[in-house]
């Protein structure tokens, strides 16, 4: 509709995509690229979530862009595993945003790792949440949280990828070279 228009879908902080239902569900890893252009980074804003509900505990898989934070909980923001970025993302640029989780070799422990525009900004290797840990796959957005007191994102948004693996640091990158000639296009 009247939101996709240049090469990207605008969100408008009224707007957001629902994604389909158990897009992740059952999987141990999986890496997240988005291409985005933020309007205004301020609040609580989810720039993609996987999972359930936070107001019912269900658990989420999920990007806040202001600060920018990667987080994984297997209920509700009380139990949040997060690693955060001192980089921050640069309001009406197109950037790339990418996170992995994958679960440790022979642990019960999972890594996170959030990159922009192709390089490592933040990581924590040490997660107590792995993805196979969310119970519900129903509130699967791109621009919205999965809590009903948060405000919509908005920005545009020119690619969305969904791996069920950890891509390498270089598979980042080079989506993230990809993503952003498309989008200068």
């Amino acid at each position: 509709g009247t939101a996709w228009g240049g090469g990207s879908l605008q969100l408008t902080g009224s707007n957001h995509v629902k994604l389909p239902d158990n897009l992740l569900a059952g999987q141990s890893a999986a890496t997240i690229i988005i291409e985005t252009n933020p309007v205004a980074l301020s609040g609580a804003k989810f720039l993609w979530n996987i999972g359930g509900s936070g107001d019912n505990a269900s658990g989420q898989f999920f990007i806040q862009p202001v600060a920018p934070r990667l987080a994984i909980s297997p209920t509700n923001w009380r139990n949040e595993q997060s690693v955060t970025s001192t980089t921050r993302l640069v309001e009406n640029r197109w950037q790339s945003v990418a996170a992995t989780i994958e679960k440790n070799a022979g642990s019960t422990t999972s890594t996170l790792k959030l990159y922009i525009d192709g390089a490592l900004v933040a990581q924590k290797a040490d997660s107590a949440t792995a993805l196979s840990d969310l119970a519900t796959h129903t509130m699967n957005y791109i621009g919205r949280s999965a809590y009903a007191g948060d405000a919509l994102y908005q920005g545009g948004v020119s690619s969305f990828r969904v791996y069920n693996a950890a891509l390498s640091a270089g598979d980042i990158a080079a989506a993230s070279a990809t993503d952003a000639t498309a989008t200068a296009s």
